[in-house]
């Protein structure tokens, strides 16, 4: 179903990007390695995380996919691929909601900002704003959902 909504999205709006393999190629490799990449990578290494951390860690690849999506194909397509990759994410770190809003959010200022800042290649900046956002977010979300300072979330 989702790769159907992206398949009628590009159809319909992006008809040089449907016509160009390589660049649809290019955008199933951005997104199986962010839905693929963590988990793999942190087992190739031998890493045991957490269900929290892989949320968090999580974030950030979804993250870095979406501003990749804006950068070299197009940023609607990277707001449509951020939102389907958090509520992806919110579902497979046992449905919790906090993971697909800040996943979301932190998405949607990376892409934000990268778009905003590509003619300027300020990247330090873009990190540090990036940053910012998911601390924010973390911390926001903690409140909200009444978690104790120090108290790992599992």
């Amino acid at each position: 179903m989702l790769f159907r909504s992206v398949a009628f999205k590009i159809y319909r709006t992006l008809p040089h990007l449907w016509a160009d393999t390589r660049r649809l190629s290019l955008l199933s490799v951005i997104v199986l390695l962010s839905v693929f990449g963590l988990k793999l990578g942190a087992t190739m290494l031998g890493l045991q995380f957490s269900s929290g951390q892989l949320g968090y860690l999580g974030m950030s690849s979804v993250a870095a996919a979406s501003m990749l999506v804006c950068v070299l194909l197009d940023v609607h397509l990277a707001v449509l691929i951020a939102a389907l990759l958090s509520v992806q994410s919110g579902l497979i770190m046992n449905h919790e909601i906090r993971f697909t809003v800040m996943t979301l959010m932190g998405s949607l200022v990376g892409i934000s900002c990268v778009d905003t800042l590509r003619r300027q290649s300020n990247l330090p900046r873009v990190a540090l704003i990036l940053s910012a956002t998911n601390v924010v977010m973390v911390w926001l979300l903690g409140l909200l959902l009444s978690d104790k300072i120090g108290r790992a979330h599992v």
